[in-house]
């Protein structure tokens, strides 16, 4: 039986819709996730976004029940996650407000100073930081 549904979710230059199911078999509840680009837009002419594509699930309604086609087990690892540029750094920097256009790539210099982040041969950058939100509030609290 489907017990919860997320609502389709839309931004106004990536239309699309990201659907979260849970269904309960027996005593156990299982998770899925899907995401569904309506519209490309901006990437069809801006392809250095990293965008992992669709996954698109079973149209479904609440408390439906659903018949179980397969059950299947599976191992894996997590993943980290991918680098980012010092472009993609400074837009996150901003869009999480830690920093100004003048200051960022200070910032940028004192959190490799001080080894919170690293740059691989390519440039970009491993970052050993908690969420942005939580630093800036940090930051925001020491008067930084």
């Amino acid at each position: 039986m489907v017990v919860a549904l997320a609502s389709p979710v839309n931004s106004p230059w990536l239309p699309g819709a990201e659907s979260r199911i849970e269904v309960a078999v027996g005593d156990e509840t299982f998770h899925a996730t899907g995401l569904t680009v309506v519209e490309e837009n901006w990437l069809e002419v801006y392809p250095y976004v990293k965008w992992k594509g669709s996954t698109e699930l079973p149209p479904v309604v609440l408390h439906q029940r659903v018949r179980v086609t397969e059950l299947m087990m599976s191992s894996g690892t997590t993943e980290p996650p991918e680098l980012l540029s010092e472009a993609e750094l400074i837009d996150l920097m901003d869009k999480n407000h830690i920093g100004t256009d003048a200051t960022m790539h200070e910032h940028i210099a004192t959190i490799e100073n001080r080894g919170y982040a690293s740059r691989t041969p390519d440039g970009d950058f491993r970052l050993h930081l908690a969420a942005p939100r939580l630093r800036a509030q940090m930051e925001a609290d020491m008067g930084l």
